[in-house]
């Protein structure tokens, strides 16, 4: 028998129980964005080489408000973390001001999530950010 999943839903769960088990409306919450390496050991579908981490693996997105999860994703890692995040962030941002419209919400990454496109996002929707930039000789 088939297992079928309603990946809307899925999607909804993390960010429904961090705001479900938060007792007090917050003024300002800090959403970190993180992908990390997810080294594999086999021929995985899906399977790329990265240089940065020196191996085959996947490139999982994360996003976390102090200790809750709201968002872990599985990617390859063909695809720029930076530029592929940008709906996720989206949807999450807008998922938490539905229950809170008046929160102050700063979004912070690293240097891989330096983008213009999410950037400008922010920008336009209120959403502050703190983004590394990597380093050059």
């Amino acid at each position: 028998m088939k297992i079928y999943y309603c990946e809307e839903a899925i999607d909804q769960f993390f960010v429904d129980t961090y705001i479900k088990t938060t007792r007090k409306v917050p003024k300002e919450i800090i959403v970190n964005l993180d992908a990390t390496d997810d080294p594999l050991h086999g021929h995985q579908e899906g399977r790329f080489f990265h240089g940065y981490y020196d191996c085959y693996c996947y490139l999982p997105l994360y996003m976390f408000c102090g200790d809750k999860l709201l968002l872990a994703k599985l990617r390859t890692t063909n695809l720029d973390p930076g530029h592929e995040s940008l709906p996720d962030v989206v949807r999450v941002i807008k998922q938490i001001r539905a229950h809170w419209p008046k929160v102050r919400i700063l979004l912070r990454g690293d240097s891989g999530f330096c983008r213009e496109d999410l950037m400008r996002w922010c920008e336009e929707n209120e959403v502050l950010y703190v983004f590394g930039i990597a380093r050059n000789n």
